[in-house]
């Protein structure tokens, strides 16, 4: 079996060399050729293969682990004066950065900014401290060390709403980040910001499991209606319901996996 997380051939986010990518890519479709099924991560990149290799392709999204989140059910709110939005996964400079989040507060008013913060683990390039700056809302973005995986997932359960940062471009529709999954985990309100379309989108809207905005504007005026829902409930967010969030346990999504295994013993 061949198991794609990722494109192997033709993604987007590998800079490959203009002389060296056909000879990459056919190592890649011919490696793959000799495989007796695949699986792939997204609708998108499952199509791709399939094109590719002209067979059938297994659809099975990362998932959330069950356990991940269990022992943090009754967490209490990061800062239940501030509204506190923690972006989890990496900064990709002039893809995945929070841009447009960055102009929306610069839209308000100082006591409102005042009111939020936004925690990042990492920066590449500087693109969310120098895009900070240059939009004069610094006092909003605070800057964290790497730190171990259960410190995360009881942070972004702590957390009023998680972060999103995805690529405006159609390359980026096909694409899933991990983080979303255990965004959905986490049962926090999401704000997927970049772009409006692509699978990721969609699981964003359908669960419903937050907001997909790209105008400043739009996000300026979420970020209010969170202030005054936290005012509401006594200073943090209510959690998502729980239901929704079954469909993307990790264990229901690889049971996709153990079926295409068991057809290609059969």
């Amino acid at each position: 079996m061949a198991e794609l997380r990722d494109l192997w051939a033709d993604n987007p986010y590998n800079d490959g060399h203009p002389l060296f990518e056909p000879i990459a890519r056919r190592y890649a479709w011919t490696t793959l050729a000799k495989a007796a099924g695949h699986v792939a991560l997204t609708r998108g990149s499952a199509k791709r293969v399939g094109r590719a290799l002209g067979r059938p392709v297994t659809l099975s999204y990362n998932g959330f682990g069950a356990d991940d989140f269990a022992s943090l059910d009754n967490v209490s709110a990061h800062d239940p004066h501030r509204l506190t939005l923690v972006h989890a996964g990496i900064i990709y400079a002039g893809q995945r950065e929070p841009t447009t989040l960055l102009a929306a507060l610069a839209k308000l008013d100082a006591s409102a900014r005042a009111r939020i913060r936004v925690i990042f683990f990492h920066d590449e390039e500087s693109a969310v401290l120098s895009g900070a700056a240059h939009h004069g809302v610094s006092d909003c973005i605070e800057m964290r060390d790497p730190v171990p995986r259960p410190e995360i997932l009881k942070l972004e359960r702590e957390a009023d709403a998680l972060l999103l940062c995805r690529w405006n471009d159609p390359a980026e529709d096909a694409i899933i980040p991990g983080k979303l999954f255990e965004y959905i985990g986490a049962r926090r309100p999401i704000l997927s910001i970049g772009s409006l379309t692509g699978e990721a989108a969609d699981i964003v809207r359908a669960g419903p499991f937050g907001v997909v905005m790209t105008d400043p504007d739009d996000i300026a005026r979420q970020l209010l209606a969170w202030l005054a829902q936290k005012d509401a409930h006594g200073g943090r967010l209510p959690d998502l319901p729980e239901e929704p969030t079954r469909a993307y346990l990790r264990e229901t999504q690889f049971q996709q996996v153990d079926a295409a295994m068991a057809d290609v013993l059969r």
